[in-house]
């Protein structure tokens, strides 16, 4: 939208009133046609300002504050508030010692937490007890891991340490214009198309358990607007029937209309693998079957593979070969014997693991 000053509006005023009056001949300063030129003018480039400020109000690449947050509401988007996260936290002492309701414990490096319930050690039997915690602060910095949370901060006779056995979560920050602007053009500017990273987005963000997501298109035991969404879970459990209902729900509000979604949990290709290995001077079995199980772990993390990501047999082979401790590998007795085919809908993770001495 080009937006005139009252300068140009003048300019172009008084070369139209030269080139289409005959009558009118002073256009000068002081004239008093060029004064009512001014006059309006003035009121058109008012005019083109309003006219400017409300485009870019109502456009979700300009807008700000409360003007976007009205845009993204006819979208069904909501701006993220900020969030304090959450956390179980284990409590270890004298038996019987009771936790009051805020109790602060934190991090080393300074994030502070607080129990939003009071409970006594030896409740949940032995010489601990889990309660629930929150962070002192919103934000994502309250997303701690495991094992963080072990500073007492406020201190309690016979209480003698803490820990959080899982990571903290549930923390959010506050959703400015530029993330919130980002988010739905993200999820409108092409993502009503029905690509795979909207169904990935749009999962994610139905529920924080969900690590990746895929649509499949077209499945032969479903009618044909009907799209499976393969979800995997952040620990490779499983949700429940409740939760990919949910997920579901979430996704449809985006989907493009007249499709049914169908949320599944991902059926994982399991990969066993067999092999028997030659044993190198001063090593044994059992050190050696960790080195290579730690190593396996690592290569088919389910975290890391990409969707219908195929396994090649030479690849374990040379990983189990080329671990600390393994002098040679049977080829004759290994296992996979070939490459592992995955489908595009799933995702390769390790089943079971045996390794014998050659």
């Amino acid at each position: 939208m080009i937006i005139k000053s009252r300068v140009d509006i003048l300019s172009d005023m008084v070369k139209w009133g030269r080139n289409n009056s005959s009558s009118l001949t002073d256009f000068n300063t002081g004239s008093v046609i060029r004064s009512i030129y001014n006059a309006i003018a003035s009121q058109l480039a008012q005019l083109y300002y309003n006219v400017h400020k409300i485009y870019r109000s109502s456009r979700i690449l300009y807008a700000n504050g409360s003007d976007l947050d009205k845009l993204v509401a006819g979208r069904s988007i909501k701006r993220k508030s900020a969030v304090k996260a959450s956390a179980e936290i284990q409590f270890t002492g004298v038996a019987d010692t009771v936790i009051p309701t805020g109790t602060k414990i934190g991090t080393s490096d300074g994030i502070t937490f607080q129990t939003v319930e009071s409970r006594f050690i030896g409740e949940d039997g032995g010489l601990t007890v889990t309660i629930q915690a929150e962070c002192t602060n919103s934000g994502i910095s309250g997303n701690v891991k495991a094992g963080k949370i072990v500073e007492i901060i406020d201190s309690v006779s016979g209480l003698e340490s803490v820990n959080n056995v899982n990571q903290s979560k549930g923390g959010q920050d506050y959703e400015n214009d530029e993330l919130l602007r980002s988010r739905t053009i993200n999820q409108y500017a092409g993502l009503s198309l029905g690509i795979e990273a909207s169904y990935n987005a749009w999962a994610i963000e139905s529920n924080e358990s969900v690590l990746k997501a895929i649509p499949q298109y077209g499945h032969p035991s479903v009618s044909l607007n009907t799209i499976i969404v393969h979800v995997v879970k952040d620990n490779g459990g499983i949700f429940t029937v409740g939760e990919l209902d949910s997920i579901g729900q979430y996704i449809q509000t985006y989907a493009p209309l007249g499709l049914i979604i169908d949320v599944r949990n991902i059926a994982f290709t399991r990969i066993s693998i067999s092999a028997q290995i030659r044993i190198r001077s001063g090593y044994d079995l059992n050190t050696v079957s960790t080195y290579i199980t730690d190593n396996l772990n690592i290569y088919l993390d389910y975290k890391e593979r990409d969707w219908g990501e195929d396994i090649d047999w030479s690849d374990i082979y040379t990983l189990i070969n080329n671990t600390e401790g393994v002098d040679d590998v049977s080829v004759s007795q290994f296992v996979p014997s070939e490459n592992i085919i995955i489908s595009d809908y799933s995702i390769p993770i390790l089943d079971t693991i045996i390794i014998t001495e050659w």
